[in-house]
């Protein structure tokens, strides 16, 4: 059962969250919502005074408190703090940008489609400066994590993914593309974004097996299409294969490394 005045605080920090750093201002939100404005900015002045949105020139944003709860949640999921102490090990990611996501929803066109969170990234040393940070959410379709996740999923799952695609998005056609890249995923066994999210940055992706979490979870490397030759796109292949196997089954020094 839906609560009215929850599901519209809810649905406010979403439209906020859709465009960090840029203030909606209280017209919008009110045309968003569908509600009236008086109900929207008091509204507002809850969230406010419990730190979940701050008003600034321009309109509202969300506030500090949103970071208490992304960063609860991160500490809560188990692969996230195993996550930075894997990648530090292996000589082959140690130098890439890796990241970690977990299956989410977005809004498009008015309808919910699978997207991906990311919820932890590694830097390391190779020269990359486009890539998707912490905390962003991305059409799952066209990266490498959010294929590999939807191609794990079991066959309802699956296709109940690229229905909602299919009906935010263009119909049948839609869901006949989409259904055959997911059952090449499949069967090659890692996801592959070959410049579809940012130009000239090569994505690739496994999903983490039987991760322990509330959702699917995959771990990617994102790397400069000048970089990302055949040799380079093996090594990091395997090596995330064996992040997510060890992200799955941490070996015991592993786990104790990263708690600590």
């Amino acid at each position: 059962m839906s609560v009215p005045a929850v599901a519209r605080a809810v649905a406010l920090l979403e439209l906020l969250a859709a465009q960090p750093g840029e203030p909606r201002t209280l017209s919008e939100l009110s045309r968003a919502l569908d509600a009236p404005k008086s109900s929207t900015s008091a509204l507002c002045a809850e969230l406010e005074a419990a730190g979940y949105v701050e008003k600034v020139d321009g309109g509202m944003r969300l506030g500090r408190a949103t970071v208490a709860l992304g960063g609860a949640y991160v500490r809560q999921f188990e692969p996230a703090r195993e996550f930075a102490a894997a990648c530090r090990r292996d000589p082959v990611l140690r130098e890439e940008v890796v990241q970690l996501a977990v299956l989410d929803e977005m809004i498009t066109a008015g309808r919910r489609v699978p997207a991906v969170l990311y919820v932890a990234r590694h830097e390391g040393t190779a020269p990359l400066r486009v890539s998707a940070s912490v905390g962003d959410r991305l059409p799952a379709t066209t990266t490498a994590v959010g294929q590999v996740m939807l191609a794990s999923l079991d066959d309802a799952g699956r296709a109940a993914a690229v229905r909602a695609v299919a009906e935010a998005s263009g119909g049948s056609v839609v869901e006949r593309i989409l259904e055959e890249e997911l059952e090449r995923t499949r069967e090659r066994g890692y996801g592959v974004d070959d410049g579809r999210t940012f130009d000239h940055v090569v994505g690739i992706a496994v999903a983490v097996p039987g991760a322990r979490g509330a959702r699917p979870c995959a771990v990617g490397v994102s790397m400069l299409d000048s970089y990302a030759d055949a040799d380079r796109r093996q090594a990091v292949g395997e090596s995330l294969r064996w992040l997510a196997q060890r992200l799955r089954d941490p070996a015991p020094e592993l786990a104790g490394t990263a708690a600590g």
